[in-house]
């Protein structure tokens, strides 16, 4: 099947499910979300990719599974951290290609029903074009226009609005933009700053297997078949982090994001089950 084709029939697809997900999410939220997460799932068994999902904040998660723990996992095995409720910030570290929001359905759904029928995704102007499923940001999200400062500190403040007094979960991307070249792009200080005023703790995520050649190359359409994994790290707490600190914060996520990487590179290399892409 050409990528043509397969975009044709997602877009056929897409166009007639969202409809049927906003009228159901207004009565019953759960049954609405079912169906967004049978969205995701037809969307990626279309474009020939295997997601796989690897959440460290899982009470009886495998520490032998597909990729060595996180150095910071063993304080934190003490069951499944969003029994508390949340909110959360779910902080996409390693922003690569438009084929990995819709993991964040599928893994919401999995983990934390509660979380994932309330939480917000904060988004750039050019991506709430995206037809029904970027439209929606419109409404139930915050979009920005990240080149205006001013329009980028107004979206944070209307993000801080949501988590502190409507209690939402909140998805962003600590990067502001896609990777042209697979590498890591500057971090903002914005999501550093959005939790420490919120308090809120940061639940980091790093994509493995959507580097700009791999699935989605920046720019292009045809989809590469292959596997995407999604890693959820242990949260960063904000209690006590001072607004001073946002910097020293950021340096620390971004290391965290190269030393994931370097992990799952050298998982790769040793071809250990389930991390070799067909």
């Amino acid at each position: 099947m050409s990528s043509l084709h397969k975009w044709a029939k997602i877009g056929v697809s897409t166009g007639c499910t969202y409809p049927r997900i906003w009228t159901l999410e207004r009565f019953n939220p759960a049954a609405g979300y079912n169906l967004r997460q049978e969205w995701a799932s037809k969307l990626y068994k279309t474009l020939g990719i295997q997601v796989i999902i690897q959440d460290w904040n899982l009470k009886g998660q495998p520490l032998d599974g597909i990729l060595a723990p996180p150095t910071n996992l063993q304080s934190y095995q003490r069951g499944n951290i969003y029994g508390r409720g949340g909110p959360f910030i779910f902080l996409n570290l390693t922003q690569q290609s438009l084929v990995e929001s819709p993991a964040l359905i599928i893994a919401l759904g999995q983990t934390c029903p509660s979380i994932a029928h309330s939480h917000f995704i904060f988004v750039n102007l050019r991506f709430s074009f995206v037809p029904f499923y970027g439209w929606e940001h419109w409404w139930k999200g915050v979009v920005v226009i990240k080149a205006w400062q001013w329009h980028a500190r107004r979206g944070l403040d209307a993000a801080l609005h949501e988590i502190v007094h409507r209690r939402r979960s909140c998805y962003m991307s600590i990067e502001g933009q896609r990777s042209r070249t697979g590498d890591l792009s500057p971090y903002k200080t914005g999501a550093a700053r959005l939790a420490i005023q919120a308090r809120t703790p940061i639940v980091p995520i790093v994509f493995h297997g959507a580097a700009a050649y791999d699935l989605l190359p920046f720019g292009e359409w045809a989809v590469r078949p292959g596997r995407l994994v999604m890693e959820l790290l242990p949260p960063l707490c904000m209690q006590g982090v001072s607004l001073s600190e946002r910097h020293e914060l950021t340096h620390r996520l971004r290391e965290m994001a190269e030393a994931r990487r370097a992990a799952f590179q050298d998982a790769s290399a040793r071809r250990e089950p389930g991390w070799q892409f067909s």
